[in-house]
């Protein structure tokens, strides 16, 4: 986990190099709001037996991009705030009967960064491509298991409530189409997709044993793990420019059409 912090810090460091050089010229960049359904399929392997879910996300999520005034290459970034809707789980190609009954309360963190391009498709049509480093963290609040996998124990301990949180990381690819509006106002729907090769999952159980309880915690870096995710959104934004050096913002001149 401290790796995941680290290689995030890195990232924030540059993008701050960035905007301290291209300060000093002028910006063209958008941040926008909408709506996201994310779509995640996990497969690993453990105690030699292959394991399978999916997960069926709806949530909200902001996008935010940045280029240099008359440069196609930039910055892009989307994070989402997604509540599982729909779960299921296979063991060994079975269906194992657990799914989204099981869960309390559910939440997952998705972000994407990195590096984008933008193609310009006539006066108000635009196309933005962005390539980078992916990080899903979920918490999940487990309701349905029970004692039978453990050891004979007297008095038999019964099943109280468990807390799993995880993360995962890997590449992502993120794809949208926008139209402007106006000058500021623009549409845009899109779509990301990942591809995470490391997921490390923490787990809280608390049992009861007579009068006490007893909470045993485990962590398990998933082995031969593979997840990936496609996940369309819809969204609205704004469009803004800046020119550094007089610290001041401006619009650019109306853009006539000559379609």
């Amino acid at each position: 986990m401290k790796k995941t912090f680290m290689l995030f810090a890195v990232l924030c460091a540059a993008g701050a190099l960035y905007g301290q050089e291209t300060a000093r010229r002028i910006l063209d960049g958008r941040a926008a709001l909408g709506l996201a359904w994310g779509n995640y399929f996990d497969s690993y392997k453990e105690g030699g037996v292959k394991y399978s879910d999916f997960t069926g996300s709806p949530g909200i999520q902001f996008y935010g991009d940045s280029f240099v005034k008359g440069k196609p290459i930039g910055l892009f970034t989307h994070f989402s705030f997604l509540f599982p809707a729909y779960y299921s789980e296979k063991e060994g190609g079975q269906n194992t009967g657990m799914d989204r009954s099981d869960l309390g309360m559910a939440f997952q963190f998705d972000m994407l960064l990195g590096s984008a391009i933008k193609f310009e498709l006539g006066s108000r049509f635009e196309l933005c491509v962005g390539m980078g480093w992916h990080l899903l963290v979920g918490t999940y609040d487990i309701t349905g298991q029970t004692a039978s996998a453990l050891p004979p124990l007297t008095p038999s301990p019964s099943f109280k409530s468990a807390t799993a949180s995880m993360y995962s990381m890997g590449v992502g690819l993120d794809l949208n189409f926008s139209f402007r509006i106006t000058d500021m106002v623009f549409l845009g729907i899109g779509a990301a997709a990942s591809l995470d090769f490391l997921k490390s999952v923490d787990i809280d159980t608390n049992w009861t044993v007579g009068t006490q309880t007893v909470t045993i915690s485990a962590t398990n870096d998933l082995s031969g793990y593979l997840g990936w995710n496609i996940k369309p959104y819809l969204m609205v934004g704004l469009r803004y420019w800046q020119i550094g050096e007089s610290g001041y913002g401006k619009l650019p001149e109306p853009k006539t059409n000559t379609e």
